[in-house]
């Protein structure tokens, strides 16, 4: 999975509130303070989970390396240029077009 699959679905019109309550409170020195609450909208919530989901994805797939390697080793491993150029360029092409927008 790329970075730019799921910046792509993350909206960027999320917005804290914080709204003062109706209730005031007092402080020692006699004067009235406002009571400050803080609501956070549905997309910054989602945004947050992303987070937490990246930072407990492995930036290495272990078990992915070793099946490699081992292709790699056995003399397996067989690369089509053209297919990974196509995909390449197809990739640059995407990411060109999120940062366009």
């Amino acid at each position: 999975m790329k970075l730019t699959d799921i910046v792509a679905q993350i909206q960027t019109g999320n917005k804290i509130k914080v709204k003062k309550s109706a209730q005031a409170v007092e402080t020692t020195s006699g004067s009235v303070a406002g009571k400050d609450s803080v609501s956070l909208s549905s997309g910054s919530r989602d945004v947050q989970k992303v987070k937490d989901i990246l930072q407990e994805t492995p930036d290495v797939r272990m078990e992915k390396v070793a099946e490699l390697k081992a292709r790699i080793e056995s003399g397996n491993y067989n690369v089509d240029s053209r297919q990974l150029a196509d995909k390449m360029l197809a990739d640059l092409l995407d990411e060109e077009s999120l940062l366009s927008h």
